[in-house]
């Protein structure tokens, strides 16, 4: 994976819920000094595997070398036009997540511009492993889809354990998942990717089966969390 050499401000500031109007000059130095500050904690890390499907079983989808089923219409949908996908896991480890504590407890408005930054550096880590996937699948005369995650739609988010356990992601770069389906590190994400031929283009975006795309900032900005 490339290094990660700056992260975005513009982003830090649709997760912190700016609006538009002007920063005032101690605050729009508080993001910089968190934006370096998290750039320096972050700790980069990513696992991709690639897979084939089996989408021959009314149930869901197989995924071919492995005891996962992947449910649902949303995800059947995302994968209409694909017989192949990459499963991948980013996080940017513990050292931001601990800062990000640290600073709720003694300066809650520090804390919470730390996890916003922090939000803009798991995107930036799941981009460039997305970059990847896209760069492999192009050699191989292919395209892909947008990301899909566990928790989109109707795909239940409780095949996030089964997708970190199949990437043996705990030992390979430090993601667990508790009771709950979470990810801890916090900052760190899972993702289907679905392969296909060029000249196919999947309709939609992840947008439009979010269950906050109602009342989402990012959105209501133009943007997207990834």
């Amino acid at each position: 994976m490339e290094e990660i050499k700056s992260l975005n401000k513009k982003e830090a500031l649709l997760y912190m819920g700016y609006r538009g109007s002007e920063i005032p000059d101690s605050l729009d130095k508080m993001i910089d000094d968190c934006l370096d500050e998290t750039l320096q904690l972050m700790e980069p890390r990513a696992v991709i595997r690639h897979y084939k499907l089996d989408k021959s079983d009314n149930k869901g989808i197989k995924i071919i070398g492995t005891n996962i089923m992947l449910t649902g219409e949303s995800i059947r949908k995302h994968l209409i036009y694909s017989d192949e996908i990459f499963l991948f896991s980013t996080t940017v480890g513990n050292e931001i997540e601990k800062n990000i504590r640290k600073n709720m407890a003694s300066d809650p408005a520090r804390g919470v511009i730390l996890d916003s930054c922090g939000s803009v550096a798991v995107e930036a880590v799941t981009q460039a492993a997305e970059d990847e996937c896209s760069a492999a699948a192009a050699k191989a005369g292919l395209n892909i889809t947008w990301r899909f995650g566990p928790g989109y739609g109707d795909l239940p988010i409780d095949i996030q354990r089964d997708i970190i356990r199949e990437l043996d992601a705990t030992t390979k770069i430090g993601v667990t998942v508790n009771l709950d389906s979470l990810l801890s590190p916090s900052k760190s994400e899972t993702a289907i990717i679905g392969l296909m031929n060029q000249g196919r283009e999947l309709r939609g975006s992840s947008c439009d089966i979010c269950r906050f795309k109602e009342t989402c900032n990012i959105k209501a900005h133009g943007a997207k969390c990834h």
